[in-house]
């Protein structure tokens, strides 16, 4: 429930989706299409608000023309919310794949973070990592670990010429 909450109350308006949409390479056609729909919607919202308006002092204008006025108001805000809808969709596609790219980047960068970057070995940092994750898996299970040490002759040298 309050997931949903903090959702709501984080949406950005139909204008900022359809910029970072742009931005991302979204199809032109679908940002197109939204902006019409939003022009078409409120052009016609205020073309009936600007008939009813102007001929609010006419009296001689029967029931049917204030019925057919009311029922194009309700299809404006039905077609409102319809566009509403769909924004909200396309805010939750967006955030999906900025989570995503998010995800990605973040192993990305805990892939660099472990690894040595001339040499693209792993680094001391992963072997504690892995050191900790082993050890607490032979804990779970109750069984033997056993950790194997190398030692290179001449490593100075090497490492003079290469490492630095």
């Amino acid at each position: 429930m309050q997931d949903t909450q903090q959702e709501t109350a984080s949406v950005p308006s139909a204008g900022i989706i359809a910029r970072r949409a742009e931005r991302d390479g979204a199809p032109a056609t679908d940002l197109g299409r939204l902006r019409w729909a939003l022009r078409i919607a409120g052009a016609t919202f205020a073309l009936i608000g600007g008939v009813t308006i102007s001929l609010a002092h006419v009296s001689d204008l029967g029931w049917e023309f204030h019925a057919i006025n009311g029922l194009i108001f309700v299809g404006v805000m039905l077609m409102a919310y319809a566009l509403a809808a769909i924004s909200r969709k396309s805010h939750v596609q967006l955030e999906r794949r900025y989570r995503a790219r998010l995800f990605i980047r973040n192993l990305e960068l805990q892939d660099m973070a472990m690894r040595d970057d001339l040499t693209q070995l792993f680094n001391r940092r992963y072997f504690f990592e892995r050191l900790r994750r082993e050890l607490d898996r032979a804990r779970s299970l109750q069984s033997p670990l056993a950790i194997l040490v190398l030692d290179v002759d001449r490593l100075k040298s090497v490492n003079d010429t290469y490492g630095h």
